[in-house]
């Protein structure tokens, strides 16, 4: 474990116990704790393991996004969050049960803020794919009803993140791995990263294994860019609004959810805790408060992670 020599002693003391209390779990691989500005750190395996970190994908693909609307001019296209996307899949689907006058309503925001209208929380989930119809997964998604207005209320499921992945590899001709790599990966100089396609398209909303000391970068790069709004890779305009902009959720998704989520936009959720988090299944965790200029990323693979999370609470609540 790595603690800082200098800081708030008492600061100092309440991390270290939070840290000390994971590093006994055999389930938490890495952990990174940078409160005003020193870090606290603690690796059961080597930096450059891979790890699969589940939905904080959907973290990634929202950046991605974010890098495509800020270079639409290498792609010769107009993009920005009020574009449609049924214009661009349009000519992919044989069929839809939904009318085209409500799939016209759907625009980049409401795929990122999960209110594509669609009232399936299950959709696209690894449990609920055929696998042997991979290549069938687009128009599953387009002959599920959209039952609610696009932008009209807060369904959490893995359709809108992949509908991204698509559309980002239908406009650049790259797929979304390849895109992050060149646009994201390169220029922070790092690597060490695997998204495996879900047949033509990478899935978007999970799959991707990617390195404790790459995350790390992409996390030093957002963190900095909203800090200081200004940044070579990533656009501030849209990092602003992963950290500020959301939408309400239901008390479906508060009760008994210790990371205390009121809203979520841009790939990230609000808690009433005031902070951002992303989280995934296995308690794979980044978690920002810009007001107190803490940032926790944890890697692991918990069965149940109520506990980790109920301890990652506390611990933002002393500081």
């Amino acid at each position: 474990m790595i603690i800082p020599n200098i800081g708030n002693t008492a600061h100092k003391q309440v991390i270290a116990k939070y840290m000390s209390q994971l590093e006994q779990w055999d389930e938490v691989k890495s952990v990174s704790v940078n409160y005003k500005g020193q870090e606290y750190r603690y690796d059961r395996v080597p930096l450059d393991t891979l790890h699969n970190i589940r939905s904080l994908s959907k973290f990634i693909t929202s950046l991605c996004v974010g890098v495509l609307i800020q270079n639409q001019k290498c792609f010769n296209m107009h993009i920005d969050l009020s574009t449609r996307i049924w214009p661009i899949f349009r000519r992919f689907v044989k069929s839809t049960v939904n009318e085209e006058e409500k799939l016209n309503k759907i625009r980049l925001e409401h795929l990122l803020c999960q209110t594509t209208g669609f009232d399936d929380g299950h959709l696209l989930f690894r449990n609920t794919i055929d696998f042997t119809r991979i290549d069938e997964l687009l128009e599953r998604v387009f002959n599920t009803p959209v039952v609610y207005e696009p932008g009209e209320k807060f369904v959490y499921s893995n359709a809108s993140y992949f509908l991204l992945s698509c559309f980002l590899q239908e406009v650049t001709g790259m797929r979304l791995d390849e895109f992050f790599k060149k646009y994201i990966m390169d220029k922070l100089s790092t690597e060490a990263f695997l998204w495996q396609p879900y047949g033509k398209y990478c899935p978007g909303a999970t799959g991707l294994n990617i390195s404790f000391s790459a995350f790390q970068s992409i996390v030093r790069a957002f963190v900095g860019t909203y800090a200081t709004r200004e940044s070579p890779v990533l656009p501030y305009d849209f990092v602003r609004k992963i950290v500020e902009y959301k939408h309400p959720v239901s008390e479906y998704y508060t009760a008994q959810n210790a990371l205390q989520p009121m809203a979520y936009g841009f790939g990230a959720f609000k808690s009433k805790a005031g902070c951002i988090y992303v989280n995934g299944a296995g308690g794979q965790l980044l978690l920002y408060d810009g007001q107190k200029d803490l940032t926790i990323s944890v890697f692991s693979d918990f069965k149940r992670t109520e506990k980790f999370y109920w301890v990652t609470m506390r611990l933002l609540s002393v500081l």
